[in-house]
């Protein structure tokens, strides 16, 4: 996080009350430059003071005020120089020490420390003293003495935008998020314009991972000042979480349309492609921040260069499965199996491209091509954790090395089980999923536990094992309440068990929508005293139908309970769940168009 920067606005009331003033000069003159300062009209007062101290120099009173514009100018120097004339014709200027403490706290806290002793000693309810010692106190880490500190001198003066603005920014230090949050929101009653504010609050927003507020936050920011990079860089990091990589790119154009050579914004611009599958232009970005990295920052291009040799040269085997498995999430089977094999012509024993192909197939219901693939991926699984260390982005411990062999070979044995059921091999696929499953559970945070429960109770239910089909549902329940796939599949088992079938002539389709495949549904005859668990199903569709309308299973499952149970509209929903996808459902519902 960026230093914060003090405003460093000094309460005018005070300091005109604290300088002494033997003036020469027309009172009516100093009292319109304090009102330009009191406006904060800094270069206006500093024009008009200019010509005050031609005519009178040696006035301490004007002198401060001048030295006061400077500051606000930026013009510390100067300010040092006129605040040190004013204690020279003042002694007992309190705040004049005070200022010169802040100027040199950085770098000399105890010369600083000795302008506050004497500042204090004079009189010690000027806040702005309060207000320096909590600089110091932050500067050195000791973020409850600084808090301390800023309260104190926000007793004196309540509305001071500087001492909420350092206080709120301690607290955020001190992962105080809400009391920063407060302190923010303070200083916008007073100033809604504050840019800077409005900035830091979003952070803060961010921090606290409420990012609906950080982003309106920022938004806020860059309608008060358009022209700050970092505002559009704080905005991109927002939409980055919130997977809005769209808009976030936007944001990260427009921060290089106002600081075209930062190499940060190109390094989070190919992040943002990395994360969204666009290969190419993240290889186009990295190599836009290599020509901007200075020189001497030997690290960080050591860094991006490692990444571009192994992400964007056509030589390297992570060159093709970062493509295979991009091309694969956007749907494009084909041609992932496509680059996979270009892959596998450079390394002809990656377990990954191998599983890579099978995964393919499976989502294209190539299940013969796909078991190929399935026993080559487990063939060479000893060349795993090399090629896990090679296809990452970041450095991995030889702990996570081994974790991440153990989920791949589960996810092999998984695919394998898929392969297995569609074959109606089903004592061979609950072995698979029992190996599958020993090493995911290793993980602790195998994602995607709950499948291997659901395709185990699909396993059962087509074994016409009801009732430990009921348990392996359950369990996948348990794993994952939240996944509403597991509640699709109690639907499936609740339409089974209330029906007599014939297992032998089931079929499986795959579809990569719900991860496992389901069954085509049969023919079915209700079992009257089953007849209630029908309805369950169909409650449990119109459920996900409200939550998920657009997932054609719950559409089919329920048309079918409800044709069972000689529900008269039951085609109405058939034809929802064939415009959603499911082609052949009048064939599954054994009835004519």
């Amino acid at each position: 996080m960026k230093k914060l920067i003090a405003k460093n606005i000094f309460i005018i009331t005070i300091l005109l009350f604290y300088l002494t003033a033997n003036s020469q000069t027309n009172p009516e003159k100093i009292a319109l430059s304090k009102q330009y300062v009191e406006n904060n009209q800094y270069k206006e007062a500093k024009e008009f003071l200019q010509n005050l101290l031609k005519d009178d120099s040696e006035n301490s009173e004007i002198l401060s005020i001048y030295g006061f514009s400077l500051l606000k100018l930026g013009e510390t120097d100067s300010a040092i120089l006129y605040f040190e004339k004013s204690i020279k014709l003042n002694q007992n200027c309190a705040l004049c020490y005070a200022g010169l403490a802040k100027f040199c706290y950085e770098e000399n806290p105890e010369k600083a420390n000795k302008y506050l002793e004497k500042a204090t000693n004079i009189d010690p309810t000027i806040p702005f003293i309060y207000y320096v010692k909590g600089l110091i106190f932050r500067k050195n880490k000791e973020y409850d003495k600084a808090i301390s500190e800023f309260s104190k001198a926000l007793y004196f003066d309540n509305k001071n935008l500087d001492y909420l603005f350092e206080r709120g920014g301690t607290y955020m230090l001190q992962n105080e998020l809400h009391k920063a949050i407060t302190d923010y929101q303070n200083i916008l009653k007073i100033d809604i314009l504050d840019s800077k504010t409005h900035y830091y609050l979003a952070y803060t927003f961010m921090m606290n991972n409420d990012l609906e507020k950080a982003e309106t936050s920022i938004e806020d920011a860059i309608k008060a000042d358009s022209t700050n990079a970092e505002y559009f860089n704080l905005l991109f990091s927002i939409l980055y979480q919130k997977k809005e990589f769209y808009d976030a790119e936007s944001a990260l154009f427009k921060s290089l349309e106002i600081n075209p050579d930062d190499f940060n914004v190109y390094i989070n611009l190919g992040d943002l492609y990395f994360q969204a599958n666009q290969y190419d232009a993240f290889c186009e970005a990295y190599q836009k921040a290599l020509e901007k990295i200075p020189a001497t920052d030997k690290a960080m291009i050591s860094e991006i260069k490692t990444k571009t040799d192994k992400f964007c040269n056509k030589n390297s085997d992570a060159y093709f499965y970062l493509r295979s498995q991009g091309l694969f999430s956007e749907g494009k089977y084909n041609e992932s199996i496509e680059m996979a094999n270009r892959g596998l012509k450079i390394n002809k024993q990656s377990s990954i491209l191998y599983n890579l192909k099978s995964s393919a197939f499976i989502a294209q219901n190539k299940f013969v091509e796909a078991e190929i693939e399935t026993n080559n991926s487990l063939l060479n699984t000893n060349n795993l954790e090399k090629e896990i260390n090679l296809y990452q982005a970041v450095q991995l411990t030889p702990e996570q090395i081994v974790s991440m062999k153990n989920s791949y070979i589960a996810r092999i044995y998984f695919q394998k089980a898929i392969i297995q059921l569609v074959k109606q091999d089903y004592d061979n696929s609950l072995q698979s999923l029992n190996t599958g499953y020993e090493l995911a559970t290793k993980e602790k945070t195998f994602p995607g536990i709950e499948f291997f429960h659901i395709l185990k109770s699909i396993n059962y239910i087509a074994m016409g094992n009801i009732k430990t089909a009921e348990t392996s549902i359950n369990a996948a329940h348990k794993s994952n309440p939240k996944n509403p796939i597991c509640s699709l599949f109690t639907a499936y088992y609740l339409l089974f068990s209330a029906c007599e079938y014939v297992p032998v002539n089931l079929q499986f389709e795959y579809n990569e929508d719900i991860k496992v495949p389901r069954i085509i549904l049969p023919t079915l005859s209700i079992k009257v005293e089953q007849k209630s668990n029908l309805q369950d199903a169909i409650l449990l569709c119109d459920r996900l139908i409200q939550r998920y309308p657009k997932n054609p299973y719950s559409y089919l499952i329920k048309a079918k309970a409800m044709q069972l149970l000689d529900v008269l509209n039951y085609q109405e929903i058939a034809k929802e769940a064939e415009e959603l996808g499911v082609k052949d459902v009048y064939k599954e519902l054994n009835i004519k168009k």
